[in-house]
């Protein structure tokens, strides 16, 4: 394993204004020669393993979930509180998951399009940037999150979180959710019931977007973090059954 690294924010600043000049250099090139001077290393304590990351692949979103355990894996010691810096997850779409990146969000032949999606998967400015469309942050954060969920496994956590993009972005987008370890673990611990079912009703983007909205406003006017697990849980239930 080596020592995590991230740029400048001079030469994040300056990739992201250049990104028309250089689409080329994201569809086929890599990086190293604009990169090189602004890469600076980590503390000892936050180490990557190259070899987990680098057998990150994928077929569209269909191992998102696999993915998302590699860079669990594959990053050791990152805090939450790093994790929000978008130098790391700028310097690892640059660097080591350049390839990984251009797969998953393949870039469009057409030159405005393709500026602005390089600048939503390479880049992750500001908390939706981190939490939801950066290519490789989204994953740890998905899996920081399930990690924290009482009674299921990493796996099947990641797998009700990461079914249908909606939820996965109704919950991003709610940090009165995703912040709460109680009332997040009370979500997915029911979306993974729904999961289970042939129907799978909850995932409907109705229902999901109905239920993840009026919890959130059930969160921010009622103290659910200092009540027991299993009243936040019946509670959270209630509301997916008006919602559906």
């Amino acid at each position: 394993m080596v020592t995590l690294s991230y740029l400048k924010q001079e030469a994040v600043d300056t990739l992201r204004d250049g990104i028309e000049v250089n689409l080329e250099v994201y569809r086929s090139g890599n990086f190293e020669h604009l990169i090189e001077s602004s890469v600076v290393t980590l503390n000892g304590d936050i180490l990557i393993d190259e070899f987990l990351l680098n057998g990150m692949h994928c077929n569209g979103g269909e191992r998102d979930i696999e993915n998302s355990l590699l860079v669990s894996q594959g990053i050791e010691g990152l805090t939450p509180y790093l994790a929000r810096d978008e130098r790391i997850w700028t310097y690892l779409t640059h660097t080591i998951l350049l390839n990984y990146t251009r797969e998953r969000w393949p870039i469009p032949e057409d030159d405005t399009k393709a500026v602005s999606y390089i600048s939503s998967h390479f880049f992750s400015k500001g908390i939706r940037g981190v939490m939801r469309t950066n290519s490789v942050a989204r994953l740890w954060w998905a899996a920081h999150l399930s990690n924290k969920v009482e009674g299921l496994s990493l796996k099947d956590s990641l797998v009700a979180l990461l079914y249908r993009q909606d939820i996965r972005g109704a919950i991003a987008e709610r940090p009165t959710i995703s912040r709460s370890s109680v009332i997040f673990s009370s979500v997915i611990r029911i979306m993974n019931d729904s999961y289970k079912t042939e129907e799978r009703e909850l995932f409907n983007r109705k229902v999901s977007r109905g239920s993840m909205k009026e919890l959130n406003f059930i969160a921010g006017a009622r103290l659910l973090q200092g009540m027991q697990e299993k009243e936040v849980f019946n509670i959270v239930k209630e509301v997916f059954d008006r919602n559906h």
